[in-house]
């Protein structure tokens, strides 16, 4: 008896499918490893400008004019706390996962404005006391603004993008001015007749403080030399106990950046 021995042959479509899978794993591959060659160009120093929302809580300001010695105070305000602000920067890349960056950040200008209702204010003579009611309207502005100094960590992604996450420093300049017309009704003291008055007051106090900052972002790098991005950061506890402010301000904003 013979027997007879076929040699299987491989199914050339079967083949054709396996050499074009290899080839498009090997194409990705390659094109992976490629990758944070073309999305990190280093070039260590940029400069560049950003426009900024900010978003910063105003308290209330426990003010009473010129009749601070007494009274109970009612105050009926409104806030505005969002503004635009801008900043301008310049920085160092270290390496292509760290950066350092310096900025002047300019944060906005703030207010609250409203009424402030003083009641049952005495005025007192040796021979004589009244109450009367005050009552004032308010405005208070702050203006917060000063110099960053920043450790920026990268994260090289693909086709020119990458993600940052940077902590720091802000060197505070911060004003804050409030305006005052204080209304005072007519009244009389010791037989004498005193008409209706308006006071107007203004005072601006100034203070200096150092604040920590955290932000979030991601930049696109579309040429060797410019770049633009995005970023979220907050600059904690911004004020101080002296003008009775000292919250949070959080930002989000867009910057274009030279790099050579």
């Amino acid at each position: 008896m013979t027997v007879a021995i076929r040699r299987l042959e491989p199914d050339r479509k079967t083949t054709m499918t396996n050499t074009r899978i290899t080839a498009l794993i090997t194409a990705l591959a390659a094109g992976v490893l490629s990758l944070p060659n073309h999305a990190q160009i280093i070039t260590h120093w940029y400069f560049g400008a950003g426009l900024l929302n900010s978003d910063h809580e105003v308290p209330d300001q426990n003010l009473s004019g010129p009749f601070s010695g007494g009274g109970t105070q009612t105050l009926n305000t409104v806030a505005d706390t969002s503004d635009n602000g801008w900043k301008l920067f310049g920085g160092y890349q270290l390496h292509k996962h760290f950066a350092v960056e310096a900025a002047f950040i300019d944060l906005g200008k703030f207010n609250r404005v409203g009424t402030s209702n003083l009641i049952d204010v005495p005025i007192v003579t040796a021979e004589d006391q009244i109450i009367i009611d005050v009552e004032s309207d308010l405005d208070t502005e702050l203006n917060p603004q000063g110099l960053s100094l920043t450790g920026i960590a990268l994260l090289p992604l693909f086709k020119g993008f990458s993600l940052n996450a940077r902590a720091g420093l802000l060197f505070t300049n911060y004003q804050a001015k409030t305006r005052s017309v204080t209304r005072i009704p007519a009244f009389i003291l010791e037989g004498d007749e005193f008409p209706a008055t308006t006071i107007r007051d203004t005072f601006t106090e100034t203070v200096n403080d150092i604040e920590f900052s955290a932000g979030l972002g991601f930049d696109y790098r579309p040429l060797a030399d410019w770049s633009i991005g995005f970023q979220w950061e907050r600059y904690f506890d911004v004020g101080s106990d002296d003008i009775n402010v000292e919250e949070d301000v959080d930002i989000v904003g867009v910057s274009v950046t030279y790099h050579y």
